[in-house]
């Protein structure tokens, strides 16, 4: 991992985000974060607010603080139901196109 001397808030944010993301349902300790990115727990606890709040409107998922020895924090991913309307429908109606009307075309000429 690079390491920086000092992370400025928006580097934490990115970081922070990337790595909950990258593995949901992983209870990261915020030892290790603040480990990583030499940063007060106080100010992680601020970041993860942040990126709490930002994905819950954004309907991507929810970001769940657990409290006590054992505690941390984690990614629980979701779509909000408009999001997940929304990709059924494209589905739907990518499935709904005939099945050759889908399949790739072959190459007049070409042998197999």
């Amino acid at each position: 991992m690079l390491k920086i001397e000092r992370w400025r808030r928006s580097e934490r944010v990115i970081f922070l985000t990337k790595a909950l993301v990258e593995r949901p349902h992983f209870l990261y300790p915020l030892g290790y974060f603040s480990q990583q990115l030499s940063a007060a727990k106080s100010s992680l606890s601020e970041d993860l607010a942040l990126i709490k709040e930002t994905l819950n409107q954004a309907g991507l998922g929810e970001v769940v603080t657990v409290s006590g020895a054992m505690g941390g924090v984690r990614y629980l991913p979701y779509l909000s139901p408009e999001r997940e309307k929304n990709m059924l429908d494209d589905l739907a109606q990518k499935l709904s196109i005939s099945y050759f009307a889908r399949r790739l075309p072959l190459y007049v000429g070409f042998n197999l």
